[in-house]
């Protein structure tokens, strides 16, 4: 087109028509603008200016098709309009077409690098797609541009949350304050920050200005119910919040793992889960063809992780990848950990073939990586745990998929096609709570390293904060799995047992005083409560030789930390509930060929426990059983562990998904 024929083009534009379109598209007004749109378009046919206002209403309309349609005769008269590849990419966006929506933002901001809503938008869908680093890379950018954009500040903090910088993350929602920008994500967004630094008092009153603002909004309210259980808020408000929980008031977009200890009841988790899978990570990819096995048939089995650090999945998985037969698995990990390297990481690297550090990669790039690597097989080990990136399965890393070990509960999701489970803890009842199909390994599904270290220095009671004599109860779970209901039952023991003290985890100044004053609200000196600092691993096995008896909790067992007691001979009492979370305990105790640990009710938990005590020559046999622990327990037999589970990815490869 010549500069005179595009001067005549513009000027036989219906200029007052146009302008009425646009303030009617201003006003969100979008079917009147279709319609007008549509009649005027066929006066003027192929009229940019028009097509893509009618773009943008379709799109607004939910008409995601028809605004592409629009968009391709606009950028078929000329490709070089950032703003249309900005509509293109919403609009295959809402489509659920990410990898088109991507390109169409790059060719904007290609096309213009000042062009604000070309950055903003890729940034956000970065990071819906994984990217934490690619996100802050284009937001920076675009607040650059727009340093006043207060929408921009949020994202651009939650991209640095994403990526593990709490620091930056609460420095740009203080400057999306001050911007003026007032909507309830800001104190939302906000109070995950100042949770995230461990600021549980300034989280909660945060949480609380979100309702304040939007009574309704459901993430809110899970996160301050959860938030209020790790502090041991037992108040009405809280109680209130589980109810709404447990009656299904509270779900959809609200993340699995905060409803967890808030309700034992495997079918509502797995409504919840499906829902929150469904909305974050739909299936975006073809399933992958299986790989053909070459001549020594070995399965290439990649895990993937946060938690490549001393962490307690790591703990329990330390002795799995040197356990592995190598004639029958090559093991590939890929961490996408953004905590700084330790000596941990680096044990699992000396561990494995093939290790991959990811975490700059989107969930994208890494699953194509692991279908590059080959993988028939990939691990996931997060489920809906935090930092979790079950968006890397979603875009297919092998031609199998599972999960395992760090979610106890189905993931929900459509292309998780396994989960690894035992007899216990996912017993034939409890399929139906699962959208995998359940896999069982013969005794526990949890794996242990049976070359744990435990510190050879021994503390007296003394130097523990623990009286001389008497019993001592112990539990180190997380403050959240500990609910009223367990609560009471540990306040009876220690109001039948004369000396005795309950030993906690130190789980900070506020939920102290709240276990502490719940104590006194049952008849119990708050003193009897002894709370012990968090310490390196082989330094609190080794304490737990001055605990009698540890005690677990209800709708969220003990994991990792049964495990622990066990391994330091310390009986663990479990009373089973329906969810496989709740079921845990009664997983570990049996593989110690303890069943006789195991207390079908709450009454029955609290007799066990009290025979415990009252019982010296049951409690002995029992600690003298546990001190078989090298490896002649079932639990802790990582060699046999290891041949179990290589079964188990062999029937998964092979059998039908």
């Amino acid at each position: 087109m010549t500069k005179n024929q595009f001067s005549l083009t513009r000027m036989a534009q219906p200029v007052a028509k146009l302008r009425k379109l646009h303030s009617l598209l201003n006003k969100g007004q979008n079917r009147e603008v279709l319609q007008r749109g549509t009649r005027l378009l066929k006066a003027h046919p192929g009229n940019r200016d028009l097509l893509l206002m009618l773009a943008r209403a379709n799109r607004r309309s939910g008409r995601a098709k028809a605004a592409v349609s629009c968009l391709t005769q606009v950028l078929g008269q000329d490709r070089h309009q950032p703003l249309a590849w900005v509509e293109m990419g919403d609009a295959r966006k809402q489509l659920g077409q990410n990898a088109l929506a991507l390109a169409a933002y790059e060719t904007a901001v290609d096309l213009d690098a000042g062009c604000f809503a070309a950055w903003h938008n890729l940034g956000t869908l970065r990071l819906a797609l994984g990217d934490a680093v690619g996100a802050v890379k284009a937001l920076e950018r675009a607040v650059q541009l727009a340093p006043d954009q207060g929408l921009a500040r949020l994202n651009l903090a939650n991209a640095y949350r994403a990526a593990g910088d709490l620091a930056q993350a609460e420095h740009h929602v203080a400057k999306a304050f001050t911007t003026g920008h007032k909507t309830p994500e800001v104190p939302y967004l906000h109070a995950a920050i100042l949770r995230g630094c461990g600021q549980h008092a300034s989280a909660i009153q945060a949480l609380k200005q979100v309702l304040a603002c939007d009574p309704r909004h459901v993430m809110a309210q899970a996160d301050l119910a959860f938030l209020l259980a790790q502090n041991a808020d037992w108040s009405e408000t809280a109680q209130a919040l589980r109810d709404r929980v447990n009656a299904g008031e509270i779900s959809g977009e609200v993340a699995p793992f905060v409803c967890l200890s808030m309700q034992d009841d495997g079918a509502a988790q797995l409504l919840r889960s499906a829902a929150h899978a469904a909305r974050n990570w739909p299936a975006v990819a073809d399933p992958v063809p299986a790989r053909a096995r070459d001549v020594a048939g070995v399965l290439q089995v990649g895990y993937f992780t946060s938690d490549a650090h001393a962490h307690a999945t790591l703990d329990l998985m330390a002795g799995l990848f040197a356990a592995h037969d190598q004639a029958r698995v090559k093991v590939h990990v890929y961490a996408y950990d953004t905590t700084p390297g330790d000596e941990a990481r680096a044990r699992v690297q000396s561990a494995v073939p093939v290790y991959r550090d990811v975490a700059a990669l989107s969930d994208q790039e890494i699953a194509a990586l692991a279908r590059e690597d080959g993988l028939d097989l990939a691990i996931d080990l997060k489920g809906h745990t935090e930092h979790a990136r079950l968006g890397i399965f979603a875009h297919r890393a092998a031609p199998v998929q599972a999960t395992w070990l760090g979610y106890p509960g189905s993931t929900g999701a459509p292309f998780i096609d396994y989960v690894i489970g035992d007899h216990i803890a996912i017993p034939p009842t409890a399929e139906a709570q699962f959208s995998e199909q359940v896999i069982r390994l013969p005794g526990s599904y949890q794996v242990n390293n049976d070359q744990r270290p435990v510190a050879e220095i021994r503390h007296d009671r003394a130097a523990l904060g623990l009286p001389e004599e008497g019993f001592v109860f112990c539990c180190f779970n997380a403050t959240y799995k500990i609910c009223p209901r367990v609560f009471v039952i540990w306040m009876e023991l220690l109001h039948q047992v004369d000396g005795s003290v309950l030993w906690l985890l130190d789980p900070g100044e506020m939920a102290r005083d709240n276990l502490r004053r719940a104590a006194q609200g049952q008849g119990i000196d708050p003193l009897r409560l002894v709370f012990a600092p968090r310490w390196p691993s082989a330094e609190h096995l080794a304490r737990h030789r001055q605990a009698d008896l540890f005690l677990d909790t209800f709708a969220v067992n003990a994991h990792t930390t049964a495990s622990d007691a066990l391994w330091a001979g310390v009986p663990v009492v479990t009373r089973p509930g329906e969810q496989f979370a709740a079921r845990v305990g009664a997983s570990l105790v049996s593989a110690c060929g303890l069943p006789e640990l195991i207390a079908e009710t709450d009454e029955g938990y609290l007799s066990l426990a009290l025979r415990m005590v009252r019982d010296a020559a049951f409690h002995k046999g029992v600690r003298a059983r546990l001190g078989q622990q090298n490896g002649a327990l079932p639990l802790f037999d990582t060699n046999a562990f290891a041949r179990k589970l290589e079964d188990a990815f062999e029937q998964m490869t092979r059998g039908p998904k």
